[in-house]
């Protein structure tokens, strides 16, 4: 079955898409992030992806198995200390993340979490 991103036009065959290990470790982890949080994961991944080429699957399903615990316990590790972060803290800064990279005050791709 053929599908088309609605971010990027491109086109995949979702049989191709879950048959490819990481492809499919990265949608089971999205899965289990939803609703506005979700839409939030997908524009923070763009921040990681190299202007002249595409993030890989095995690429997108490590970024996303990195977070996901800290998105599932509404807190985060920095230097040894911990941080509450809810729901509204991650979509928040996802979106502090991407208008300061559309500004040009963010240099991308990301290599890290901890930038």
């Amino acid at each position: 079955m053929r599908t088309r991103c609605p971010a990027c036009g491109a086109t995949l065959s979702l049989d191709a898409l879950i048959a490819h290990e990481g492809a499919r470790e990265a949608l089971a982890a999205v899965f289990k992030i939803s609703g506005q949080l979700g839409s939030a994961v997908v524009r923070y991944l763009c921040l990681f992806r190299p202007e002249t080429r595409e993030l890989t699957m095995d690429r997108v399903a490590k970024l996303i198995t990195e977070i996901q615990p800290d998105i599932q316990s509404q807190r985060i590790t920095r230097n040894g200390e911990v941080f509450d972060a809810p729901v509204e803290a991650w979509i928040w800064s996802i979106d502090q993340s991407v208008a300061a990279r559309d500004s040009g005050r963010l240099k991308t791709p990301l290599k890290n979490h901890g930038w």
